[in-house]
């Protein structure tokens, strides 16, 4: 476990989510009425296995099957096994979520920077090329990124929510009420990292 306190609340937090996705996801998912919520609680569960895994690497694994199996030991799972059980649930999600564009394009972001981590960069630039070709994002001005939800995919705005409160050290890196945790301007400059990858010099530039 990380010695460092503020790494261990990180780690801690992580799985807390984790599990908390896995509640919804294990009873969403018996449910006909409520199965909705199954996939849009997806791609934050994987969103924070990505996490997970940019910085500790193989961990363990803890899915709406296992969560509650607190007397087995959790042993660190290898990364491809990871990334292709988290691909899968975020293209079943992309594909029930039907005209819930955000919940979707969002889903298409963590399953794209998953794939280009695995280094499946052709996977990763036909998830990020469906939202860049849709045209329903725009590069907001340097005024409006922090205080709008303009480009925003995944965000939040502290003037607005009423559930969310402000980090207490938010003043330190905070710029603004409105904080996106994905954006457009992160699928530009990923869709031009992984043309790169691909030779694609040209597309990569022109985006």
């Amino acid at each position: 476990a990380p010695s460092n306190a503020n790494i261990g609340s990180l780690y801690s937090g992580l799985y807390n989510s984790i599990t908390r996705a896995n509640t919804i996801i294990d009873h969403a998912g018996k449910s006909s009425s409520f199965k909705l919520f199954k996939y849009k609680s997806y791609p934050f569960f994987a969103y924070n296995y990505w996490v997970l895994m940019n910085f500790w690497g193989p961990v363990a694994f803890v899915n709406h099957e296992n969560y509650q199996d607190y007397k087995n030991p959790r042993p660190r799972t290898n990364l491809n096994e990871i990334s292709e059980f988290l691909i899968a649930g975020l293209d079943e999600a992309i594909q029930n979520l039907g005209s819930l564009e955000k919940d979707v394009d969002l889903a298409k972001v963590v399953a794209a920077r998953i794939a280009a981590d695995r280094g499946d960069y052709s996977s990763a630039k036909k998830y990020l090329g469906q939202i860049i070709d849709s045209k329903k994002y725009k590069l907001a001005s340097k005024s409006q990124i922090h205080t709008t939800d303009n480009e925003s995919i995944f965000g939040v705005d502290y003037d607005q929510s009423t559930s969310i409160t402000k980090p207490r050290d938010y003043n330190l890196y905070g710029k603004g009420n409105y904080r996106s945790i994905i954006r457009y301007t992160d699928v530009i400059l990923l869709a031009s990292e992984i043309n790169l990858k691909l030779n694609n010099k040209d597309e990569a530039i022109s985006l």
